[in-house]
């Protein structure tokens, strides 16, 4: 089971980790590096892989509503990424619920950070950090912004806002991968969307947005599948994000919808070989001071 850790938790860990990850390398190498990564690295020598399902909201969240249900029905857990800073009563007790069950509820910004300064982007994180936490009860430990933008301020807000990861963008550099690793001073965890090859020989991330402008909703299917297997077979994390708001809205006869299920259906089909988890938790495997 992916081990279950508050928010607070994960925080006095990370501070712990960089005052002691000298002290931890030099007395306890060995110990603290394979105790560190053991359970990621015991799932990819056994063939498990760790699989994070992403779903970002929009405007219409009885769409979303609908794609969180159908992980909800399946048991899949999975991620939410909203991006508001006021909810309605209904939309609060959705989120609690959801909070409850132990989907994630991390906070998105809709807004480009690339030209934000950073007291600009800690207003903009701190408010809708308040409004998930006003309506869940806890604190989002993951954060990130439309199409993966950030700049040089972004890392020492989410540590100032005491946020446990980031989601970057993978394209723009190659220190993001869907293998979490942390920053240079170990208090944030970084992660990106796995990537595959797009049928133009481009390289993208496996989310249905992009993909539905470069490729048939059968072509998305196609190298979903072929990367499941082969990320399977290597024992390797898993993440994928859609959105039911827009591209793959739940509706009879939208064929990216029915992409979506049959990507989950292929999913489940592997049994004990996939592992469902939040983004939150696939970092928490790979902490590298969790010594």
């Amino acid at each position: 089971m992916v081990k279950e850790v508050s928010t607070q938790v994960l925080r006095a860990r990370r501070q712990w980790g960089a005052r002691a990850v000298l002290a931890c390398l030099c007395s306890v190498a060995f110990v603290c590096i394979s105790g560190a990564i053991g359970s990621a690295a015991s799932a990819e020598r056994s063939g498990t892989a760790l699989v994070n399902i992403q779903v970002s909201d929009g405007k219409d969240f009885a769409a979303v509503r609908a794609m969180m249900d159908e992980l909800v029905k399946r048991g899949i857990t999975a991620t939410l990424w909203m991006s508001r800073t006021e909810y309605s009563p209904e939309q609060c007790s959705y989120l609690r619920m959801l909070s409850q069950a132990g989907y994630e509820i991390a906070v998105k910004s809709e807004t480009d950070l690339r030209p934000l300064s950073y007291d600009e982007q800690l207003r903009l994180f701190g408010e809708l950090a308040a409004a998930i936490k006003q309506c869940t009860g806890r604190s989002p430990s993951g954060f990130r912004a439309t199409r993966f933008s950030w700049n040089e301020h972004t890392v020492e807000v989410g540590r100032k806002l005491g946020f446990y990861y980031f989601m970057g963008n993978i394209d723009g550099d190659p220190r993001f991968g869907d293998v979490p690793y942390f920053s240079r001073d170990g208090f944030l965890g970084l992660l990106g969307v796995t990537t595959a090859r797009y049928p133009d020989g481009s390289t993208g991330i496996l989310c249905d947005s992009p993909a539905s402008r470069n490729m048939s909703p059968q072509e998305f299917q196609d190298i979903l599948f072929a990367t499941i297997d082969q990320r399977l077979a290597i024992g390797k994390p898993m993440v994928f994000e859609w959105h039911p708001a827009s591209t793959s809205r739940p509706e009879e006869g939208n064929p990216w919808w029915q992409v979506f299920i049959n990507f989950l259906d292929y999913l489940q089909s592997k049994g004990s070989a996939v592992r469902f988890t939040t983004g939150r938790d696939l970092v928490l495997q790979y902490d590298t001071c969790d010594c």
